[in-house]
């Protein structure tokens, strides 16, 4: 799948090492070197992706990011930090800024490129390997925290019905990673973790149970994130089943 893809940076060594690594497999490429304007130029180019680095001239990454995300016309945008910066940082920085994910700095092309299709949706699809993605199924309270604060190396994706997490689970687009509340719209959450669990073991033994009721009572065994705790424990579970796989 062919995305375009504005990159931001303030070195021009930057702009064309990633420009010659995207456009290698097909992506369509529009660099910027400034950050002042980049909101009325993704409004104008309207790319897929804003792969923006955080150091630069007048208006840091963070600052543009916030810009994107407070117009209502481009602010699903996905938009990636992109940085030499140490990786725990530059996590703590793409979560305060609501950004969708980050990428460190590298001169490794195959690098690059495997966190790039990880975060964008685009994993390989050689050898019949299906696109790497984390379904989170719970109510809007959790959603909205999680869409504001979450920071994941995969893509995810939510809703808020467990007849459409069993849909998915069946199909030949099953995520490979569910973070399943307790406050569905229609289906019982004990009722979707048994069929998932049927239906894939392995989905099933990686499942992230989402408290969204302390009261709630949890079987044995189950990994769970309750959803009045830190956001780091979630990601660090997230981190450990995507390493797993």
């Amino acid at each position: 799948m062919k995305l375009k893809v504005m990159v931001i940076d303030d070195s021009e060594l930057v702009l064309s090492v990633v420009r010659s690594f995207l456009s290698s497999v097909g992506h369509d490429v529009v660099t910027r070197s400034m950050a002042v304007g980049t909101r009325a130029a993704v409004l104008r180019e309207q790319p897929d992706v804003v792969l923006l680095d955080v150091n630069m001239p007048l208006l840091d990454g963070a600052e543009v990011c916030a810009s994107i995300r407070a117009h209502e016309g481009i602010r699903e945008t996905r938009v990636l930090l992109h940085s030499d910066r140490p990786e725990p940082e530059l996590r703590e920085l793409a979560r305060a800024s609501r950004a969708d994910g980050y990428l460190c700095k590298t001169g490794d092309r195959e690098r690059f490129l495997r966190r790039f299709e990880e975060l964008t949706g685009l994993a390989s699809r050689r050898a019949g390997a299906r696109v790497s993605y984390v379904l989170a199924a719970c109510g809007g309270l959790v959603a909205a925290r999680l869409r504001a604060e979450l920071v994941s190396p995969l893509r995810i994706e939510y809703t808020d019905s467990g007849a459409e997490v069993l849909r998915r689970v069946f199909s030949t687009d099953a995520p490979s990673g569910l973070l399943l509340g307790t406050s569905l719209r229609d289906v019982p959450w004990e009722t979707v973790r048994a069929q998932t669990a049927q239906r894939d073991p392995r989905l099933g033994a990686q499942l992230v149970l989402l408290r969204e009721d302390p009261v709630v009572a949890v079987p044995p065994g189950v990994t769970v994130w309750d959803a009045g705790h830190g956001i780091e424990a979630l990601e660090a579970m997230l981190e450990r089943a995507h390493t797993s796989r």
